[in-house]
């Protein structure tokens, strides 16, 4: 055996050393070409020069995810899960094309209604206690009489019940939620009454044990003294022992939309929520930030074209959230990997499913979301959960564009709404679905949008969020 100093260890030694060398060197140039951002042209195109390795669910699955999760530190773990996309969905969608048909546009909704649109008389003139409450509070006339004497001897209201009896869909928790938000604005506005939900017995199961989240919402109510009651109002009406010109109850009026009566009720609900679910941390929280004396905590440095000047600005809490079933968002994962390479965003942002949420999860999802990517479902009923300055973007499928619900939603929330509809024109297309079985199969289609698009849209958020941010933290 020959030494270690003889000539030919030498040469071996050394050609070991170049062999080590250049496999550093192929290592290292394929490292760089894996993080090559994706960059938007002129034209809006997003150009990946790693295509292979974005629109590839396994290479990205290995190559990002086991990096970027210890360094996320402003979501609960819960929201960390990193659910699988759908492999064999994606050949079926390009997300990087360009020219995916579709429509980008803001919504602009009410963010309050007057009472006589939310309800109808059940017992007792509404309209006339509406308006007592309004002149002896100062708050001025809301409801339809507008010449209240405030100083009219009148009988208090003592009993508040809020039924659903009008509701023919109260079957879908969405729906039953149109009822319970506006149920709250009048409760809140007969605060020194008693409140109760009133539910048909043949419908209290449906509405109690249907979702998580309407369960969820009846614990709500009960830990704000509002219990849910299997009775109909004749029922609520003998029960109360007192004075029944003291009664009031009104039935929701079924609009298929979301409405309140004051701007801050649904900030009011959020508040009143967190505390019952035991998410006390959250009651003062937005912006990323607790009140106007805590440090900004979320912010980016930014440059100048000369590299040498820097400014601070906040960085948003950016989530998708995507659907196991119909709706889909394809390519979940590859977006949250373009929006971090192109915002230069220091985590990849969370893909979430609320299906395996429970309700508590589900209400602190939305208090850690700043701007939310999603399709269209009824996992956004918990937008009134979302901190102020918050936005949302939908993602519509083509053929069924019904932007008005859940930015109605927004809207009495403060959450600002903007919307990407899979076609060319919402309207007309989302009226050609003549039957049943068209207007199903559009709305159960899974969604193929275009990432500049999506892209386009976060920053949009994103400067409005920070707008808003400043205004509400000079």
């Amino acid at each position: 055996m020959p030494s270690s100093n003889t000539p030919s260890a030498i040469m071996g030694g050394a050609n070991t050393y170049r062999v080590i060398m250049a496999t550093a060197i192929i290592l290292a140039l394929m490292n760089f070409r894996l993080s090559v951002s994706v960059t938007s042209t002129a034209s809006s195109q997003l150009v990946d020069a790693a295509t292979d390795d974005v629109t590839n669910p396994r290479v990205m699955a290995h190559r990002i995810i086991p990096h970027w999760n210890r360094n996320i530190t402003d979501f609960p773990s819960f929201m960390l899960q990193w659910p699988a996309d759908e492999s064999s969905r994606l050949d079926e969608c390009n997300i990087l094309d360009a020219t995916i048909p579709h429509v980008f546009n803001f919504t602009n909704y009410p963010r309050s209604y007057e009472p006589k649109r939310m309800f109808r008389d059940g017992f007792g003139n509404f309209s006339e206690a509406w308006d007592q409450v309004d002149a002896a509070s100062g708050r001025g006339v809301a409801g339809a009489n507008a010449s209240v004497d405030r100083n009219t001897s009148i009988v208090p209201i003592k009993a508040v019940g809020c039924s659903l009896a009008d509701y023919k869909n109260a079957h879908h928790f969405p729906h039953q939620m149109e009822i319970v938000y506006r149920c709250w604005s009048l409760w809140r506005h007969f605060p020194h009454a008693r409140h109760a939900l009133l539910i048909r017995p043949k419908m209290y199961q449906k509405f109690v044990a249907r979702s998580a989240f309407s369960s969820g919402m009846k614990e709500v109510l009960t830990k704000n003294n509002i219990p849910v009651r299997s009775e109909n109002t004749r029922a609520f009406k003998r029960a109360y022992k007192g004075d029944w010109q003291e009664v009031l109850i009104v039935f929701a009026k079924q609009t298929w939309d979301f409405k309140a009566a004051r701007e801050d009720d649904m900030d009011n609900l959020r508040r009143s929520a967190l505390p019952a679910l035991g998410l006390h941390r959250y009651v003062d929280q937005y912006c990323g930030r607790m009140d106007p004396t805590e440090e900004k905590h979320r912010s980016m440095t930014i440059h100048n074209e000369e590299g040498n000047d820097s400014t601070r600005i906040e960085l948003p809490r950016i989530v998708i959230v995507n659907r196991k079933t119909r709706r889909q968002l394809l390519g979940a994962h590859n977006m949250s990997s373009i929006l971090q390479d192109e915002l230069k965003l220091p985590y990849k942002p969370p893909v979430l499913y609320f299906e395996t949420l429970s309700f508590k999860e589900q209400v602190e999802a939305f208090n850690n979301v700043d701007i939310l990517l999603s399709p269209h479902g009824a996992h956004l009923t918990g937008i009134p959960f979302m901190q102020r300055c918050s936005s949302v973007i939908e993602v519509f499928p083509h053929g069924y564009g019904g932007v008005d619900y859940f930015g109605s939603l927004s809207a009495i929330s403060g959450v600002n709404h903007t919307y990407i509809y899979l076609g060319m024109d919402r309207i007309a297309e989302t009226k050609n679905m003549s039957s049943h079985k068209d207007a199903e199969t559009a709305r159960s289609a899974s969604l193929c949008a275009p990432a500049h698009s999506m892209v386009e849209a976060v920053k949009i958020q994103i400067e409005r969020w920070n707008s808003c941010c400043e205004s509400q933290h000079p």
